[in-house]
C-alpha cells in the first residue's frame, strides 16, 4: 500500500498483522489475479509447471485452493521452464478475436470467465489454459509464438487489451502484442 510520503509499504490489518504470506516451497515465478474483487492470487511454479490458486483473504495466511499441472503441455527442460502468468477475461478474448491452436474462436468454457496465459523460457511461446476452479481439470487451448526464444514475464492490461511479454535474452526486451497475434 502507499504510505503518506508516496512510497510503498507492506499492508497491515486492524490488528497489525502484515500481508506477508508463506506459500510453502517451490520456485514461484509469476503472480496474477483473475478477479480483482476477490482476494485470490494465481502463482506460476517453475519446474513443477503448476499453476496454483491461493486464498489470501486472511492476512498472513495463504490457503491453497487448487492447482493445475500443465507439465504435459510446456517444454520444460534443464531448469528452463514456465515463468510468467496472466489472466485474460472473455470480454477481451472476444473483442480481440482470439483463436485456439486450431484457429477457431475460443472463450473460456470452464467457468473462470477467461483464460490463464503462461510465458515460457524454452522457445519463448505463450501457452493458454482454460482452468476449472472446481477441480484440477483444464483445457489446453494453444501455444503462441512470440518474437524471441525466451519469455520470462507476462502481463495483460485490461484497460487496453494489450499483452506484454518480457524477454530476458541478453538485453531485456518488452514485446507488446494483441490477442489476435499468432
Amino acid at each position: 500500500v502507499e504510505d503518506e510520503s508516496n512510497s510503498f509499504m507492506i499492508a497491515t490489518n486492524g490488528s497489525g498483522t502484515q500481508a506477508k504470506y508463506n506459500m510453502g516451497s517451490g520456485d514461484f515465478e509469476g503472480l496474477c489475479q483473475a478477479d480483482y474483487g476477490e482476494q485470490v492470487v494465481y502463482v506460476m511454479v517453475e519446474g513443477a509447471d503448476q499453476i496454483r490458486e491461493y486464498d489470501v483473504s486472511t492476512y498472513g495466511s495463504a490457503t491453497l485452493n487448487n492447482q493445475w499441472n500443465i507439465s504435459a503441455y510446456v517444454p520444460t527442460s534443464a531448469g528452463i521452464g514456465s515463468e510468467g502468468i496472466t489472466f485474460v477475461p472473455n470480454e477481451w478474448l472476444l473483442k480481440e478475436h482470439f483463436v485456439d491452436g486450431n484457429g477457431a474462436p475460443y472463450l473460456s468454457t470452464n467457468g473462470m470467465g477467461g483464460l490463464m496465459f503462461v510465458a515460457h523460457q524454452n522457445g519463448g511461446r505463450v501457452y493458454a489454459f482454460d482452468l476449472d476452479r472446481t477441480s484440477s481439470a483444464f483445457h489446453f487451448v494453444g501455444a503462441y509464438k512470440t518474437s524471441r526464444s525466451e519469455s520470462s514475464g507476462l502481463e495483460f492490461d485490461q484497460s487496453t487489451g494489450l499483452l506484454y511479454v518480457w524477454h530476458n535474452t541478453g538485453p531485456n526486451y518488452l514485446e507488446v502484442t494483441e490477442l489476435s497475434s499468432y
